[in-house]
C-alpha cells in the first residue's frame, strides 16, 4: 500500500513543479523612508520623532506626504502621529548653448505633478520668483525643461 501512494505523489509532485515558471524571478526593492531615533531610556523613554510605528500609513490627496502613528516615543514618551513629505529633486544639467532642468514626475508612487519651477536672478530679498517658461514635458517619466544659457544667471526651485 505504502509503494502505491509513493507512486501516486510523485507524477502529482511533477505536475506541481511544472506551474512554477520558469526562469528568474525578481525581488522586490525596498527603500528605508525614515529610520527614527533612538530612545532615551530614562527617565522616560522619550526622543525626538518617536519609536514603534504603529499600524498603516496614509498619504494625502496629493500623494507625496505620508502619515502614521507611533506608540512610543516623542517627548512624552507616549507615542505621536508624524509625517513624511518627499519633495523631488531637481537635476540641472548642461547640454551646449542650453541647461536641462529636470525632476520625476513620479517615484515610488509619490505624484510630483503639482510642482512648478521658478526662476529668479537674485537672492537678495526681495527676491522675484517667476514661473519658468516654457511649461515642462514628461520625458521617459522625469519632468524636463530646455533653457538657453543666455543673460543674466539664474537660480531655480520647484514650488508646490
Amino acid at each position: 500500500m505504502k509503494t502505491k501512494r509513493t507512486l501516486f505523489l510523485l507524477p502529482a509532485l511533477i505536475a506541481v513543479l511544472n506551474l512554477i515558471p520558469a526562469g528568474r524571478v525578481t525581488a522586490q526593492t525596498f527603500t528605508t523612508l525614515h529610520g527614527f531615533t533612538a530612545i532615551i531610556r530614562f527617565p522616560s523613554n522619550t526622543n525626538s520623532d518617536g519609536i514603534q510605528p504603529y499600524a498603516g500609513l496614509i498619504t494625502n490627496s496629493s500623494g507625496n506626504t505620508l502619515y502614521g502613528t507611533a506608540s512610543y516615543g516623542c517627548s512624552s514618551g507616549n507615542g505621536t502621529v508624524f509625517s513624511l513629505s518627499f519633495r523631488p529633486q531637481l537635476t540641472i544639467t548642461p547640454s551646449g548653448a542650453n541647461v536641462i532642468l529636470s525632476w520625476p514626475a513620479n517615484v515610488a508612487g509619490f505624484d510630483y505633478t503639482g510642482y512648478t519651477l521658478q526662476a529668479t536672478t537674485n537672492l537678495f530679498s526681495p527676491s522675484a520668483w517667476v514661473t519658468n517658461s516654457p511649461a515642462p514635458v514628461v520625458i521617459a517619466g522625469q519632468n524636463t525643461v530646455t533653457n538657453p544659457i543666455t543673460g543674466a544667471q539664474k537660480f531655480y526651485r520647484l514650488v508646490q
